[in-house]
């Protein structure tokens, strides 16, 4: 249990983050593919940008959606609509048009901020202007911050969307309070000035606000990938920039870059890895094979902004299989209860409660389940006090830190992002060709994945063609990542679904896939064998679908985190490099064949 003074650090971003820009305001805030920003240049923009969001009508409370990725626009962006008195609710550019409109209706949003170049996938029912086209309605030099809104801490700051039980998307709410304690109190998490961030995860992932916020409010820097859906290579070379110190992977990319690309490690001063389990194989290897990293394991819900508990690998002494979560930080306090909320001792299993003054307000619009999942936190002398019911499960060893035992409901972790089954059944059963679906979760850790089991209406659907339009209307990660026709379920004797038997039964011809199973070492793309040898990892990697049937990556049943190690493989395999945005975007596996064999002709030109 953390007992940090209330309401230390508990302020507004753009307090903190002015301060930052009077103390050193020519210093580098920020890289990205574009160019370069000081704090001075940034704040400019920033106030400019509120100004015209005033003029649009945006006031105090009011919500602001903010189209983009990690870059010097999103960031603009983001600390503008809090000058301004809103909060931003971050969107994918990757979201399809359906849910796009989805997270503004529930957010209460009437505009969505455009960024970069990226393309809004249709009509989403709302005013879209660019950020930049706002900012330069006022001319340089003329902004006036006096003008603006007071702040409060306690106010919203942003609202990410969490995959909910009853199938519809939860929006977490998160104050401005909360995220500047973390970045600023004392802790594992907390960054120097002389350091430089890496920002390479989307921005309705939790973890972008650490890697942006945690920099820039203490007067570090960021060096903003050029898209946050890299390769395993680009994201090496970005890891070992010489500008980077420190940087965030989720439990699964983290496990790749162990396995081929560790010494892109080397010279980090911290890597951050959580949203999942960390994989106790690839601790060891990296804590062995880097001993000047420090490593830090995290968990925390978005509920409980970002980060709850922080377990530093420095001293660790590898035992049993699991790496420890640690110990509450930054103002956390963390209950491991049975049923009636009784505190368990260290080696008993029970329900993990979050607490403290960084918790989440609740789930914006939806009064009851914020009632039900943040309850009266019945240990804390503070007034008011509230603990987040988190629905995991863990234990408490007896030097103070926690093990993380699982899930006690339907939600799971998927390549990083929660995943709530019930909410993948509800996209799936939507489908006009679906009379009843089941989701399970099958293999473990970094390599878990989503399958569907679904009873058709007709005899004439097609399995790959239901995915697809799944993948229409939903986020990648909430799309199942094989669909599969069942005529009808296994029931248990007392008539549910045997999920177990459905498991048990589910034998996936997906491997990992390596370039020696692909047919040996790196040669010229020109052999004749080349496109059975491609055609054998496309097929590892997409689970077995032929790679002659038409369909592209993802339709074929590929994850995105398939499609990185595909890249790998065929680097490893072939010598050729590829990027992932030259791989997502190709209609089926003919056009990565001509790909293959084109830039193998140019790299041996």
């Amino acid at each position: 249990m953390s007992n940090s003074s209330h309401q230390q650090h508990f302020e507004c971003i753009g307090t903190a983050f002015r301060r930052q820009v009077v103390a050193h305001p020519d210093k580098i805030a920020a890289w990205d593919a574009d160019g370069s920003s000081t704090f001075a240049e940034l704040w400019e923009q920033a106030v400019r940008l509120a100004g015209a969001l005033r003029l649009r009508g945006v006031d105090a409370g009011d919500a602001v959606g903010l189209h983009g990725v990690g870059d010097r626009d999103s960031i603009v962006a983001m600390l503008g609509i809090l000058l301004a008195g809103g909060h931003f609710v971050p969107v994918d550019p990757g979201y399809p048009a359906e849910r796009v409109e989805r997270m503004m209706a529930l957010s209460g949003a009437s505009l969505l901020l455009r960024t970069a170049a990226h393309p809004l996938p249709g009509t989403v029912g709302l005013g879209t202007p660019h950020v930049r086209e706002l900012i330069a309605e006022t001319p340089a030099g003329e902004a006036d911050p006096a003008g603006l809104p007071a702040g409060s801490p306690d106010r919203l700051a942003y609202v990410l969307f969490t995959s909910g039980s009853t199938g519809a998307p939860k929006a977490v709410g998160v104050p401005h309070g909360a995220l500047t304690a973390l970045c600023l109190r004392d802790g594992p998490v907390r960054r120097s000035p002389d350091e430089v961030f890496l920002v390479n995860t989307v921005l309705t992932f939790d973890p972008s606000m650490l890697e942006i916020w945690s920099a820039l409010l203490v007067g570090a820097s960021v060096l903003c990938a050029p898209r946050t859906a890299l390769s395993l290579h680009e994201t090496a070379a970005l890891l070992a920039d010489p500008r980077v110190t420190t940087a965030v992977l989720t439990p699964a990319v983290f496990a790749l870059v162990a396995e081929s690309h560790v010494e892109a490690l080397r010279a980090l001063h911290c890597l951050i890895v959580g949203g999942d389990v960390m994989p106790f194989e690839h601790a060891v290897r990296v804590r062995n094979l880097c001993p000047a990293l420090e490593l830090v394991n995290c968990y925390g819900p978005t509920e409980n902004t970002i980060v709850s508990t922080a377990f530093s690998l420095k001293d660790w002494e590898p035992s049993g299989t699991s790496v420890p979560i640690g110990g509450a930080v930054a103002g956390s306090t963390c209950y491991v209860l049975d049923e009636e909320l009784r505190p368990l001792p260290p080696g008993e299993v029970g329900d993990l409660y979050v607490g403290g003054d960084r918790l989440a307000v609740g789930y914006v619009g939806d009064t009851g389940l914020t009632q039900e999942r943040f309850v009266t936190d019945p240990f804390s002398a503070a007034p008011g006090a509230r603990m987040y019911r988190t629905g995991d499960r863990a234990c408490l060893n007896t030097d103070g830190t926690l093990e993380f035992r699982g899930r006690e409901d339907a939600e799971i972790k998927v390549r990083g992002f929660r995943v709530n089954l019930a909410e993948v059944e509800a996209l799936v059963v939507d489908d006009e060709d679906v009379a009843e679906t089941v989701a399970i979760p099958v293999g473990t850790g970094h390599d878990r994945r989503v399958v569907a089991f679904v009873r058709p209406r007709v005899v004439t659907a097609d399995a790959k063609e239901i995915r697809a339009r799944v993948a229409e209307r939903a986020p990648q990660h909430l799309v199942p990542d094989d669909l599969i026709l069942v005529a009808g379920f296994p029931l248990k004797a007392s008539g549910k679904i045997d999920t177990t038997a459905l498991a048990a039964g589910y034998r996936p011809e997906r491997s990992a896939g390596t370039a020696a199973a692909a047919g040996g070492g790196a040669g010229v793309v020109g052999d004749a064998d080349v496109k059975s040898r491609l055609a054998r990892m496309w097929e590892e990697s997409t689970g077995g679908a032929s790679a002659h049937d038409g369909y592209d990556f993802f339709s074929a049943g590929g994850s995105s985190l398939d499609l990185i190690r595909l890249i790998d493989n065929i680097s490893s395999g072939f010598g050729v490099f590829l990027d992932f945005e030259d791989v997502y975007g190709l209609r089926d596996f003919d056009e990565l064949l001509v790909m293959v064999q084109d830039r193998s002709q140019r790299e041996r030109a």
